[in-house]
């Protein structure tokens, strides 16, 4: 799983990840840019073309996301690297972060 893997540290790390073997979950905020970047992930990283990647939509910033629901189709695969990449978290106190 990457967070924030739509632009930048995310995105390149999304594509090492896939060149090195890894089927993908990547998670991003809006829907037609991820899947602008599935596209491209899929073209740079061509030798991966069978390669499993999957995404989620969500703002990590609006704190009434179920995120239970949101993983949800993914609660059967065997994930084994988790990258939180997502910038501008919102760490007030008070502020469950987990």
């Amino acid at each position: 799983i990457v967070t924030g893997a739509t632009d930048g540290i995310g995105k390149a790390t999304a594509a090492e990840c896939l060149r090195q073997g890894f089927n993908l979950i990547i998670h991003g905020r809006n829907e037609d840019k991820m899947q602008k970047v599935v596209k491209e992930l899929r073209a740079r990283v061509p030798e991966q073309a069978s390669a499993d990647i999957r995404y989620f939509i969500a703002d990590a910033s609006v704190v009434t996301h179920d995120f239970a629901k949101l993983i949800e189709p993914f609660k059967d695969l065997h994930i084994t690297m988790v990258l939180h990449n997502v910038g501008g978290s919102d760490v007030r106190p008070g502020r469950s972060v987990c």
